[in-house]
């Protein structure tokens, strides 16, 4: 398989934006920035010294490979106009199944950035790993040679590996960013400024990243089995119904886990 030196995306959001500044600062060529909205696609390729468009016979077709990175219920929609049979593309999500992109194309695969993204913070992606998955070994070793350019964490996993991944990745980021917002938002309801737990929140986060086994280091009431105070607590949440109803159940989780049937809420 040829070099890759010239790149297309199909989609300008979050992650398209910051995988094609990155990519394009570090030697490669974006040819085109296609989007379902032409606005979105003009301020992406401006960035990079792109074409950006709306129209689907506008996309360049000479590129060496054409990263797709839309929401998954609308790729398999958006590809159907799109001929590009005998190119590489790849798409960006860590739940599509890449077996899905192979009806558009004979060389297919997956570069998933693990990290979340906002087309307005600036990530720096030589932090972070990137997840390469395919079933072609071409088409392993040429992503591979587009990844490690901006990052040295490189991962090769089956279809199944990244999966699993992605779930893990939705409990440590999606579940974690909720659980902190309600308690953010249940302080501040209190007349409490969060910046009291501030401490506590990134002592958490990094004995928990330290600890290789960090189940055995769980504390707190639920951990103790103390259902009393459990029962006050959840008393006092009447107020706030999904934050009482979050309360008992990850406590009832924690409770299960370190204490079997004995405790029930």
């Amino acid at each position: 398989m040829n070099e890759i030196k010239t790149i297309s995306f199909i989609g300008s959001g979050n992650v398209a934006t910051n995988l094609a500044i990155a990519l394009n600062a570090n030697g490669f060529t974006i040819d085109t920035i296609l989007s379902q909205t032409l606005q979105n696609a003009t301020v992406l390729a401006a960035k990079v010294n792109a074409k950006g468009t709306d129209e689907l016979n506008q996309l360049d077709q000479t590129s060496d490979l054409y990263i797709i990175s839309l929401k998954d219920d609308v790729i398999g929609t958006f590809l159907k106009g799109l001929n590009l049979y005998n190119r590489l593309l790849v798409h960006t999500s860590g739940s599509y199944e890449t077996t899905k992109l192979t009806k558009f194309s004979t060389k297919t695969g997956s570069f998933y950035p693990l990290q979340t993204f906002n087309k307005d913070i600036s990530v720096d992606l030589s932090t972070i790993p990137i997840i390469i998955e395919s079933e072609n070994s071409e088409v392993i070793e040429a992503l591979l040679s587009v990844a490690k350019r901006l990052t040295k964490k490189t991962h090769i996993l089956n279809a199944s590996q990244k999966k699993a991944l992605h779930i893990s990745a939705i409990g440590i980021n999606n579940f974690t960013h909720f659980i902190l917002s309600k308690s953010k938002q249940y302080c501040e309801s209190n007349n409490l400024t969060f910046n009291l737990l501030k401490p506590l929140l990134k002592h958490t986060v990094e004995s928990f990243s330290n600890e290789e086994m960090p189940l055995q280091k769980q504390t707190g009431p639920a951990r103790r089995g103390d259902v009393a105070i459990i029962n006050k607590h959840i008393e006092s949440l009447t107020s706030d119904k999904e934050f009482q109803a979050m309360y008992k159940d990850l406590s009832q989780y924690i409770l299960s886990e370190f204490h079997g049937e004995k405790y029930k809420l």
